[in-house]
């Protein structure tokens, strides 16, 4: 099964920069089918590119037979058609589309229906950005049993957003119903706001067991974050090694952080992972294209400096730009510096 927008809060080391910790929210794939929802994938990005699947006859046979059912008033057959056309899966992406087929299935009562149609409203595809009507949407889905709904009311809650007071208590009591019907990202979420005594009193050892769950279940963002505790040695051993072993599956599953600090280890490298600059430049530019700013300036020092690839300071300016736009007052400086030479 696929699940929508599940953001999770991401504990991200910014290494070979400043070792500080920052805040990331993700997002992930539709909330599919029935009220119980234990499985996901997580694209790279945001939203993927997509285009057409219809290449893949298998989809676009389940395209048409959801589209028969739903027309026929199975209103499941409706989510998932409503999940074919947002992800252009089977059939050409429509987020309209997407929308009027997500509004069927909660105006008949399917949870999950509801749950897609909020993140459509937060995301703001196929329909104005109203985080406000997000947050009815998402109550509405937690309370008839979707996971997704739980965590994404609990998101908002921890952020204050749709109209809620900020309420980190009422947050991780929602990633808390959602992680024990085994929603992995809301797991992550919840080890995130115990890791840092958030609503909950404080428990390294804690975080650590729900990120150990959700990446067991496949969360990249969980397997990020247990990565950063191995690599600080933070509630368990440290080990460099564990580290890159669950960043890269974290950068495999979809966590452009994961994929960053995987980077970061093997242009280091040490005994136990072999320096590798041009793999490193590859995990970077991964990092960047996904959202990663630290990937963006990482992959430009190395442009800068020659480290790994061609000696390029025109594209290290460009990367310095892109994470300069998004906040990062070091690449800035970089960017100003490699500007005043010419460049």
């Amino acid at each position: 099964m696929l699940i929508r927008r599940h953001t999770v809060l991401v504990l991200a080391v910014l290494l070979l920069l400043s070792g500080c910790k920052k805040l990331f929210r993700k997002r992930g794939a539709p909330d599919a089918g029935a009220l119980s929802v234990t499985t996901k994938t997580v694209p790279t990005t945001t939203s993927s590119s997509g285009g057409l699947d219809d290449a893949d006859p298998t989809l676009a046979k389940g395209f048409s037979l959801h589209t028969i059912d739903c027309a026929t008033g199975n209103l499941i057959a409706c989510n998932d058609l409503g999940i074919d056309y947002q992800e252009g899966r089977g059939t050409t992406k429509d987020y309209s589309a997407a929308v009027d087929n997500y509004k069927k299935a909660c105006d008949g009562k399917i949870a999950s229906g509801c749950s897609n149609l909020g993140a459509m409203y937060s995301d703001g595809h196929g329909v104005p950005k109203d985080e406000k009507t997000a947050t009815g949407l998402y109550k509405t889905g937690c309370d008839g049993g979707s996971n997704l709904g739980c965590n994404n009311l609990g998101m908002n809650y921890r952020d204050g957003l749709g109209g809620l007071p900020k309420d980190d208590a009422k947050a991780a009591g929602l990633f808390t119903k959602a992680c024990d019907h085994d929603y992995a990202s809301a797991c992550t979420n919840l080890g995130y706001m115990y890791s840092k005594g958030l609503g909950v009193r404080k428990d390294g050892y804690r975080a650590v067991t729900l990120y150990e769950k959700a990446c067991d279940n496949d969360d990249g963002q969980g397997c990020h974050n247990l990565g950063v505790r191995y690599a600080n040695g933070d509630s368990v051993p440290q080990s460099t090694k564990k580290a890159a072993t669950l960043y890269k599956k974290a950068c495999d599953k979809g966590s452009s952080d994961g994929c960053v600090n995987l980077g970061a280890i093997l242009e280091d490298g040490d005994s136990a992972t072999p320096k590798d600059t041009l793999e490193a430049a590859r995990l970077y530019q991964k990092g960047c294209d996904g959202g990663t700013m630290s990937g963006c300036s990482n992959l430009a020092r190395l442009y800068e400096n020659g480290t790994g690839v061609t000696r390029d300071p025109a594209k290290a300016k460009g990367l310095y730009k892109k994470a300069c736009d998004d906040g990062d007052s070091s690449a800035c400086t970089s960017y100003a510096t490699l500007a005043r030479k010419g460049y």
